[in-house]
């Protein structure tokens, strides 16, 4: 899906879709790399840009990664929904859900979710172990947690 299918199918103003793989809020950060070089990929801003209803749950950003195929012209598409957040594991999950159920409503083979806390969870906490379970099952190829920074490779699809 190109830029303009993109803001289409979405309703996503321009102001909205920013051109970078980095997003940070206060000591949360979400980066993509490395890039492949026939990847294109766009970034949405959506809480208090392209959903601007204070009252809507929605995550904070939504990348959408084009992907170049062998077959000449034809592009794949991935949908990765981000939450940054401080502590609240269990509310950045139904942010995601809810972003994805109402707003975007993408295919499970295409959607995977990051959230990514500012203050430091156990990775072996049960919530997250089912939030998890629950992604795969309902919405997703995975639900990815980091503190603080989390790089994804959207190639190899692994998490650092």
């Amino acid at each position: 899906m190109n830029k303009k299918d993109l803001q289409k199918k979405y309703n996503i103003n321009d102001k909205c879709l920013l051109n970078k793989t980095v997003v940070k809020e206060k000591e949360s950060e979400f980066r993509i790399e490395p890039k492949s070089p026939n990847d294109e990929i766009f970034c949405i801003k959506v809480d208090d840009c392209h959903i601007q209803d204070k009252n809507t749950v929605k995550c904070d950003y939504v990348f959408h990664r084009n992907i170049s195929t062998a077959k000449q012209g034809e592009l794949i598409g991935k949908f990765y929904f981000v939450e940054l957040k401080g502590s609240d594991f269990k509310k950045a999950f139904e942010q995601i859900k809810e972003t994805i159920s109402k707003h975007f409503q993408t295919q499970r083979k295409e959607t995977i979710g990051f959230i990514v806390t500012s203050r430091t969870l156990p990775q072996n906490n049960p919530e997250i172990a089912n939030a998890k379970e629950e992604f795969r099952k309902k919405y997703g190829l995975a639900l990815h947690h980091k503190n603080r920074v989390l790089k994804f490779d959207p190639i190899k699809e692994t998490v650092s």
